[in-house]
């Protein structure tokens, strides 16, 4: 006998994060949704974790720029406990002292190891150009002096704020009807407070262009960013660079082809494109030797330009247009894809259809259109980053 087992995944999506924070508390979210499963007022973390490995479910807090809270994967034949214990978890955690101490020092080893890390340190540097004094440019993890002044009761008493004024997304993806999982969760959703809908909370950015900056760093590689800001999530220009990174993407693409395999200036080529809700950037990464940063610096440069001059042939703006719609299959196979792409739309009033906008705008979109746009778009001076060996 086969024995069919389904599963679901329950969400929390609050509406804070990185970008509520300063420098004086920053990190606070990311430490705080580390402990929000480590305990709640019926059950202290051995339970949770006993019960949870008995069920074999998935159980933790997850943090971003934008939204925090909590996830549970599960089989649905445990639904009814699992939604318990995830709800009792979500209102009453109780962050205990041992657990907070452990992570906290976790935290601190992982910002030390990052300095070591020439990737890490070009990424930073790619942020605080694009980011400026916006919060995304801060780390996530935070720093060592903010993380010294909190306290289990200060986390606490963060968490009951946002639960008690911040708006919030409860996610179900799974085989049960929406009365049955209503059923379960209306008994807590009675205990959290009516909130008012925040009328305009997005901090955009004002990213710069045309900045150079310069990391030396003792490693064989040279790591280089060359790049630009672009508006926040939901602005047409995305639509454009979505087709440019795919069309960049991969060991067929010119990117890959020519810097790479032909000209043999890299180690590692490829677009970055970068989405947040208040602004994000775009840009080519490129891991090389020393002595090739300038030639590949260049490589960069003149295929830039070459999309900016000739953008894409049709041929091939059909063939990226195709690409994208199969990776748009490829990207909703599971619950978790399923809740992601209608939850976190719906936590930022982008509406429960902006993933299908999107990919309707796509396959819309004219090969004049995009070639006009693209033109615009790339008509900039970039920002470039190099963080190696020799001088800048």
């Amino acid at each position: 006998h086969v024995r069919l087992l389904i599963y679901f995944v329950l969400y929390t999506y609050i509406k804070a994060g990185l970008v509520n924070e300063t420098q004086k508390d920053s990190g606070i979210h990311n430490l705080m949704s580390s402990q929000l499963n480590k305990g709640n007022a019926k059950k202290n973390f051995e339970d949770i974790k006993k019960m949870t490995e008995d069920k074999s479910a998935s159980f933790g807090g997850f943090s971003g720029k934008n939204a925090y809270g909590l996830s549970l994967h599960a089989q649905s034949a445990h639904s009814k406990e699992l939604f318990e214990l995830f709800m009792e978890t979500l209102l009453t955690p109780t962050f205990p002292e041992d657990h907070f101490a452990i992570e906290r020092n976790l935290i601190e080893r992982t910002l030390d190891n990052q300095k070591e890390d020439p990737i890490k340190q070009c990424l930073n540097l790619v942020s605080n150009i694009v980011f400026n004094d916006h919060p995304y440019a801060m780390n996530i993890l935070g720093n060592k002096e903010a993380l010294a002044s909190f306290t289990t009761e200060k986390l606490k008493n963060l968490h009951h704020e946002h639960l008690n004024k911040r708006e919030m997304v409860i996610s179900y993806c799974g085989d049960l009807d929406f009365d049955e999982v209503l059923d379960m969760l209306e008994p807590y959703l009675e205990k959290i407070k009516p909130r008012k809908v925040a009328k305009k909370d997005r901090k955009t950015t004002k990213g710069k262009f045309g900045e150079h900056a310069y990391m030396k760093f003792d490693r064989e590689q040279t790591h280089m960013f060359v790049g630009m800001p672009v508006p926040p999530s939901g602005s047409p220009e995305h639509l454009y660079l979505k087709m440019i990174t795919a069309h960049l993407s991969g060991q067929s693409s010119e990117l890959f082809v020519e810097v790479r395999d032909r000209q043999g200036l890299c180690y590692s080529a490829q677009p970055i494109h970068f989405i947040g809700f208040d602004g994000g950037y775009w840009g080519i990464y490129m891991a090389s030797g020393a002595e090739k940063v300038p030639a590949a610096m260049k490589a960069i440069h003149s295929l830039l330009n070459k999309v900016k001059n000739q953008g894409l042939s049709k041929e091939e703006f059909q063939r990226v247009k195709s690409m994208i719609q199969g990776q748009n299959l490829l990207n909703i196979q599971t619950n978790d894809d399923y809740s992601n792409i209608y939850s976190l739309p719906a936590l930022q009033h982008q509406g429960l259809d902006f993933y299908y906008k999107t990919n309707k705008a796509i396959s819309q979109m004219s090969h004049e259109d995009f070639q006009k746009n693209i033109k615009k778009l790339f008509t900039v001076k970039w920002n470039e980053v190099l963080v190696g060996k020799g001088d800048c």
